[in-house]
């Protein structure tokens, strides 16, 4: 089939199983809708054809090749290098990384719905995808070893103050509690 077959198809795809717009809850419920139409549609026959779309599918598939043994990845591969607050930029927004891989270099794949930075071959960060601008996505466990050594700059720090805003009242009332807790001591052994 000629580039003109493949995009006649796309749009009949897109006319037939996408217009009206599906009301959908997710990706997932999506691509189950979409799969479903097409499956429906190999009982169609295309014009002047004896066969079914479906029948003529069950005659082709042997002759085509066989998937390659792994996964394809679908994503944008590109090194990048984390600065000295262990953020990589792509495509303008702010990605963290564990503190103790600041200033490395690392390689980021970024899926549809998330980014993974690695170094080497090890994980290090998977975060959700933005297709925003200018947005700075903290995984606060990456900044827990600097809070360790400057706990006061919890209150101060990015990361911290974004994670706060989506906590529970119970978090806030928690971490209340802790700052006015403070331990007994009896001949110098703290009691809890």
């Amino acid at each position: 089939m000629g580039e003109g077959g493949v995009e006649a198809s796309v749009g009949f795809s897109r006319r037939n199983f996408l217009v009206p717009l599906p009301h959908v809850a997710s990706f997932e419920e999506l691509n189950l809708s979409l799969l479903q139409a097409c499956l429906r549609d190999d009982q169609r026959r295309v014009s002047r054809q004896t066969e079914t779309i479906g029948q003529m599918w069950e005659r082709e598939r042997p002759l085509l090749r066989s998937l390659p043994p792994y996964a394809y990845e679908c994503c944008v591969t590109s090194s990048s290098r984390l600065n000295g607050y262990s953020l990589i930029v792509y495509e303008t927004n702010h990605y963290s990384a564990p503190v103790n891989r600041a200033r490395r270099e690392v390689i980021v794949k970024a899926y549809p719905f998330h980014l993974d930075i690695l170094d080497g071959t090890s994980l290090l960060a998977r975060h959700p995808r933005s297709y925003g601008r200018e947005q700075d996505l903290f995984e606060p466990l990456h900044y827990l070893p600097l809070l360790e050594q400057r706990p006061g700059a919890f209150d101060y720090a990015r990361p911290m103050r974004q994670w706060r805003k989506d906590w529970p009242a119970s978090y806030h009332q928690m971490l209340r509690v802790l700052r006015t807790w403070r331990p007994r001591v009896r001949t110098g052994v703290a009691l809890t």
